[in-house]
């Protein structure tokens, strides 16, 4: 392939560098590597509704109930240095 582009992908696994890692050895030499994650207590809305951060909290800890990483988005430069 000549780019691998995941949004919303390695918050999912356990291991994302290994993901990554073997996803990065199907990229042509010189291609592109490219993902978005999310960092879920970083989302904010203006004018702040309680009905947003009610929402956001309980998709957090239900996230976090089931092994998501919900600060993926942030941890991306130490999944990546992880992954060579």
């Amino acid at each position: 392939m000549d780019a691998l582009i995941g949004r919303l992908v390695l918050m999912y696994f356990p291991d994302p560098a290994a993901v990554r890692r073997h996803l990065l050895s199907l990229v042509k030499p010189g291609g592109i590597v490219a993902f978005q994650e999310l960092d879920m207590h970083s989302a904010v809305v203006e004018p702040m509704a309680n009905e947003f951060w009610t929402a956001g909290q309980r998709l957090s800890q239900t996230f976090t109930r089931a092994g998501i990483e919900t600060h993926m988005g942030l941890k991306l430069p130490a999944v990546f240095r992880a992954a060579g």
